[in-house]
């Protein structure tokens, strides 16, 4: 019976052992932080987002962001990749898309690229599609079966409609019609044969044509058939009297060269031999190269000539050319001052002595260099200085003698070596 108590030191090792369980128990009111929550009882993140993104219909979802599967297409109608964009697309099979098309396609075999996955081609019913189904303001639906872009649903491709006043009804046919209130009424049916009761034009069922009518010089002809050729006429040709005759022979023969006595005949031109290309055809029909008959003569002897067909060498016309312009101004050839020319300075001491004249010209001795050179006028022609517009240096000029002249300079000398006059006839 003692066995079934504890002692004083079985209770105390018991209670050791219950206190020691109830130690890693909670208590009954206690808060916990939730995962990747800084405080008790805040929203974990593992329930915000997910830890890896599902695709749905070809869009990563990881419950961040809505998901959406479209968009719209801009490309130009002549393009035949068209882009849309679609944010979170991955290209895997399934994967589907809306597109609106603002612009009708007209290139053949478009293809679709959605967010940069690539582009692949479009298809319906297993084929390209035609270019005019993606038309503008049109959405359709596509679905990615791996290789290409399969349009989800039926298109209307009936291009084949009947007019919608008549129909066919047993055996006869049946005009329908539309009143201002909207009823609809249908004529009495009529025989297929008596179409031109319903308001149709009869079928022209004349298919007989007569021969068509020749011209003549004065009378127009007519429409019709052509005539039909007899026997042996395979190489006649149909003309406008209605006979099949042979066209008039047009083959020429070559021309006739013309003689001292006889005028050539009209033909082809004859065939020019081989090393005859820089000949030409003459009159008696020959290639020959034509002599040359100009006779050069002295240019005094051409002008003076009766001669019509003396010509003047190249040479010649330029010195007929310089005497025609020479003598219409009236001016020469002048001189010029040689680069070795010998330069006298004119001084207020010796002025006086060597060039009494120039004091009065120049007093200042703006010109104190002098030179003298000879020239080729006249005593009585005038003299005009032609000094070139960006020449500075030359100053006055006197006439010493009958052909020498004083030129005057200043410093710099700059005219030498230049042609500085020409003379003008008196």
């Amino acid at each position: 019976m003692a066995n079934n108590y504890l002692d004083k030191t079985g209770l105390i090792y018991l209670w050791g052992k219950i206190k020691a369980a109830l130690a890693v128990k909670s208590n009954t009111d206690h808060t916990h932080n939730y995962a990747g929550s800084s405080s008790a009882g805040g929203a974990a993140n593992s329930a915000t987002k997910l830890q890896t993104a599902r695709t749905i219909d070809g869009v990563d979802f990881n419950g961040a962001s809505a998901i959406m599967h479209y968009g719209t297409c801009g490309t130009a109608a002549a393009t035949a990749a068209k882009v849309v964009a679609c944010t979170g697309f991955k290209l895997v099979t399934g994967a589907r898309i809306i597109v609106k098309f603002t612009i009708t396609n007209t290139a053949a075999n478009p293809t679709l690229n959605v967010n940069n996955s690539g582009a692949k081609a479009i298809q319906y019913r297993g084929s390209a599609i035609s270019a005019g189904y993606l038309a503008a303001n049109r959405t359709l639906e596509f679905v990615y079966d791996g290789s290409a872009y399969q349009l989800v649903g039926d298109l209307d491709t009936n291009t084949v409609y009947t007019h919608p006043a008549y129909t066919a009804r047993g055996a006869g046919l049946y005009k329908i019609t539309v009143d201002a209130t909207g009823h609809i009424s249908v004529v009495t049916a009529v025989a297929k044969e008596d179409i031109t009761a319903l308001g149709i034009p009869g079928q022209d069922t004349n298919t007989t044509y007569s021969v068509f009518k020749a011209a003549s010089a004065s009378a127009a002809g007519g429409s019709g058939l052509v005539p039909a050729p007899a026997a042996g006429k395979q190489v006649s040709f149909l003309r406008g009297d209605g006979q099949w005759v042979v066209p008039t022979n047009t083959t020429y023969a070559v021309m006739t060269g013309a003689t001292a006595s006889a005028a050539g005949k009209a033909g082809l031109v004859p065939a020019p031999a081989a090393s005859k290309q820089t000949s030409f055809l003459r009159g008696d029909g020959s290639w020959v190269v034509p002599t040359d008959t100009n006779t050069w003569r002295g240019i005094v002897n051409n002008l003076t000539s009766d001669s019509t067909t003396d010509s003047l060498a190249a040479a010649q016309g330029k010195e007929l050319k310089r005497l025609v312009d020479n003598a219409g101004a009236k001016l020469i050839d002048g001189f010029t001052i040689a680069a070795t020319a010998t330069w006298t300075q004119l001084t207020a001491d010796n002025v006086a002595s060597l060039d009494p004249d120039y004091q009065a010209v120049d007093p200042a001795l703006s010109y104190p260099w002098y030179t003298d050179v000879a020239y080729i006028c006249g005593a009585d022609d005038i003299i005009e200085p032609m000094w070139p517009a960006n020449i500075e240096g030359i100053g006055p000029y006197i006439k010493v003698t009958a052909n020498k002249l004083r030129i005057y300079a200043d410093s710099n000398k700059n005219g030498t070596a230049l042609t500085a006059f020409k003379c003008k006839k008196g």
